[in-house]
């Protein structure tokens, strides 16, 4: 197996999904994007948005003609904004204006796009609702998801919660709690409820986690569960 070689005069990345990449031609003021996969040497070109971040897809544009992509562009100094694209279209559409701060990664799953902000504010934006027209999502906002996992902590003395991620893993939207190595379980997974006081169950059984952030998280063992309620904002 071999790969082709890029497209010429783009020799920057700004984003990897499904093997695909996202050349630029300038990191700060780009003025080309295109996605590019290797092994196929496909090439799809997008609009170019200025100042921006990353490039996102939901799923592979080879084996999929419903997919979507989603940019995040720099807002001032240290925000940042979400936009998006779907095939055919002549500029991407703003998802969520209001901004936050730095997006590492971004979740797909049924219909929905999910992700979480450097201050742990997650932002759930319903992609069906804008249909195929040039509308914007409907989103929500649940601000500071990282106090809520401190809460989860049981033990005599708090164990800070160091990061939180969202994943999708075997048709499950999960959440997943890091906390400093001397906790006991220094990794935790919760099943989040956005819009009920219920506790809904789910067995992880053995299962690997892409974290979004070069990481992954591999679950073994007997099935276990994990169970959180999250509140809107």
């Amino acid at each position: 197996m071999h790969a082709g070689a890029p497209p010429a005069g783009l020799p920057y990345c700004c984003g990897t999904s499904w093997g695909w990449l996202a050349l630029v031609d300038d990191q700060r003021s780009p003025t080309r994007l295109v996605l590019w996969e290797p092994i196929s040497n496909a090439e799809i070109p997008l609009p170019c948005l200025s100042r921006l971040g990353r490039v996102f897809l939901s799923d592979d544009p080879i084996t999929s003609s419903n997919w979507t992509g989603i940019a995040t562009q720099r807002k001032g100094l240290i925000g940042q904004t979400a936009l998006v694209w779907r095939p055919g279209a002549a500029a991407w559409t703003m998802m969520y204006g209001q901004g936050t701060y730095e997006i590492e990664a971004i979740t797909f799953h049924g219909g929905k796009v999910y992700y979480i902000d450097c201050t742990t504010d997650i932002i759930i934006c319903d992609l069906v609702t804008a249909g195929s027209d040039d509308l914007p999502p409907e989103c929500t906002r649940i601000y500071h998801v990282q106090s809520v996992g401190n809460k989860l902590c049981r033990c005599d003395s708090l164990h800070p919660v160091c990061a939180v991620h969202l994943v999708a893993c075997n048709g499950d939207l999960l959440l997943v709690v890091l906390r400093s190595r001397d906790h006991p379980s220094w990794a935790e997974v919760y099943k989040p409820e956005w819009t009920s006081e219920l506790y809904r169950r789910v067995e992880l059984r053995e299962r690997v986690m892409d974290l979004g952030d070069y990481s992954a998280l591999a679950v073994l063992g007997q099935p276990w569960t994990h169970l959180c309620s999250l509140g809107k904002g």
